[in-house]
């Protein structure tokens, strides 16, 4: 009996191998890290590269996260249109790896660049709709990945949709009350939650990353201050400080911090939405 049970098992062991160790996976963006770790629950290992210190813009490597890239997994990004960087360090450091581009899952909402006429806008996070279309291709893909877990890391991309759907609905009407209030921004960062929300700002202080406004620039935005009843600027954390010193001078208007990265904010994706709504609601209520 013994030696039959022995065989059972040896069978069945062949058939379907059980991991020796979690799924180590590699993120590049605080968010994309937040859903990925929704959907795997404890059975990975799910880090970061792009740091609260640190600009998904423009990025180095460390040697630690070379060496994680390469024993990666699968790696999960944003795409090209963000972290355009990692394109280049995933081609140089090899490893066989899957590496997919989210923005590129078929049904992700691409808005073009208000104002960089050809230029895709790359927070395609922020819009919650495009986050849960990306639970549905991360499970499909982990399934294919880790067979015996296929069930548990659908069911939990389903129970986050629904967590995001839920969360979703109670913001938009949170937000609708608000949304002729007439507001700035730093940077253009957050189009696509404002496209989902109904939102829009009458303007931008810089014209793109890393981009100084002109005198004159500054000046129409100035204008837009005092002769719109503008009620907030919203920047983030890493904006100019000066600049905005500059630009808000003399008016009774509210700064409002909005990481649209979310770094450090706990509560998975959809503690990020709500930090995220939340922030539109500071700025535009009275």
């Amino acid at each position: 009996m013994q030696k039959i049970l022995y065989s059972l098992v040896t069978v069945l062991f062949g058939v379907l191998p059980l991991r020796a160790a979690p799924l180590q996976i590699v993120t590049d963006i605080a968010p994309v890290q937040a859903l990925v770790s929704a959907v795997t629950g404890d059975r990975a290992a799910v880090s970061v590269l792009v740091g609260p210190a640190d600009s998904p813009h423009d990025f180095a490597l460390r040697p630690s996260q070379a060496r994680g890239l390469q024993q990666a997994d699968v790696v999960f990004w944003v795409g090209p249109e963000l972290t355009h960087w990692l394109e280049k360090s995933l081609s140089n450091l090899g490893g066989g790896a899957p590496r997919v581009a989210l923005a590129q899952v078929a049904g992700t909402r691409r808005l073009p660049m208000r104002g960089q006429a050809g230029a895709v806008d790359p927070h395609f996070w922020l819009d919650p709709q495009n986050a849960t279309l990306w639970l549905s291709e991360i499970a499909r893909v982990l399934a294919g990945i880790d067979p015996q877990n296929a069930a548990y890391y659908r069911k939990n991309a389903k129970v986050e949709g629904f967590r995001i759907a839920a969360l979703e609905t109670g913001s938009a009407q949170k937000l609708a009350a608000l949304a002729g209030r007439p507001y700035l921004v730093f940077h253009d960062s957050y189009q696509y939650l404002e496209a989902r929300f109904g939102l829009s700002p009458l303007g931008a202080v810089t014209s793109g990353e890393g981009i100084p406004p002109s005198a004159s620039a500054l000046v129409r935005v100035r204008a837009k201050l005092r002769d719109a009843d503008v009620a907030c600027l919203l920047y983030e954390p890493d904006a100019n400080r000066h600049l905005i010193d500059a630009v808000t001078e003399g008016a009774p208007v509210k700064r409002v911090v909005l990481d649209p990265l979310g770094n450090g904010v706990a509560g998975g994706y959809t503690g990020l939405l709500r930090y995220w709504v939340d922030g539109f609601v500071r700025c535009l209520a009275e």
